[in-house]
């Protein structure tokens, strides 16, 4: 197997992981709700808006993937580079603002599963752009 694919095996491989973290990110919340018998914090801060980004956020994590396995060109591999940014970013500030880390008595809490979850979602995404700087640097 030629270098170039072995990058986009594990670009793929890292969107599918963040996929599959992002999944259980937003499993773990609803079970919780559930749990707690408390939706109010789904009624807070979840609006309208929210809900379309976070289906637009699947479907990119779903095709991102068979997009990197089909199209080589250079300019895909920028726009992959920049969703890859964009979304470690976006979530990387979402958990920042979920956690309240501006809230001392939130940001002093011990560290969770969903914690746990959310920084491995940080280093994938980290990860992705990392191999994708060095798919870009390959030349054809």
């Amino acid at each position: 197997m030629d270098k170039n694919n072995q990058l986009r095996n594990v670009i793929a491989q890292g969107w599918t992981l963040m996929f599959i973290v992002f999944l259980a990110n937003i499993t773990i919340e609803i079970v919780k709700s559930m749990l707690n018998i408390d939706a109010s914090k789904w009624s807070e801060h979840l609006s309208a808006g929210s809900v379309q980004l976070i289906l637009v956020l699947m479907a990119i994590y779903a095709v991102v993937p068979m997009l990197i396995h089909t199209i080589s060109k250079r300019w895909f591999r920028y726009v992959s580079l920049a969703l890859a940014v964009v979304i470690t970013l976006l979530h990387v500030g979402i958990h920042h603002m979920a956690h309240g880390t501006a809230d001392p008595e939130k940001a002093s809490q011990a560290i969770s599963f969903p914690h746990v979850l959310h920084l491995s979602h940080h280093i994938l995404g980290i990860w992705v752009i990392i191999v994708s700087i060095m798919w870009i640097r390959r030349s054809d």
